[in-house]
């Protein structure tokens, strides 16, 4: 199975989640969800989208390049949001942007340690 992994992350902890997973699914690679829009995504049989939590939400730029995500029946789509303190409405965010184009994600979370510094 071919798999792509999208990751969106600020801090470089989603970026880290998205390379171990490469590392554990076969024939997977990453790439950053800003090039979204220059690969085939028809070509790939699982779809994941990796990005962290802001504020309890999915972060206004993940939901914008994933707005016009479109997937082939047979293609599996997972979100994994990343989060420290609450995961509050990110993974329905994301659900709702990609419903809107008749997809139904596999959806996970990760509690990861807090970063926020006063």
């Amino acid at each position: 199975m071919k798999t792509i992994i999208f990751y969106f992350s600020g801090t470089g902890n989603s970026y880290y989640i998205a390379k171990q997973l490469s590392q554990i699914i076969e024939k997977t690679e990453i790439a950053n969800l800003s090039t979204i829009k220059t690969y085939n995504l028809q070509s790939y049989e699982n779809i994941g989208i990796v990005y962290p939590t802001y504020y309890i939400h999915t972060p206004a730029l993940v939901l914008q390049l994933l707005e016009h995500l479109k997937a082939k029946k047979k293609q599996n789509v997972f979100t994994l949001a990343t989060y420290a303190d609450s995961l509050g409405y990110a993974l329905s965010d994301l659900r709702i942007i990609l419903n809107k184009n008749n997809i139904e994600p596999q959806e996970f979370s990760l509690k990861m340690p807090g970063n926020y510094l006063l």
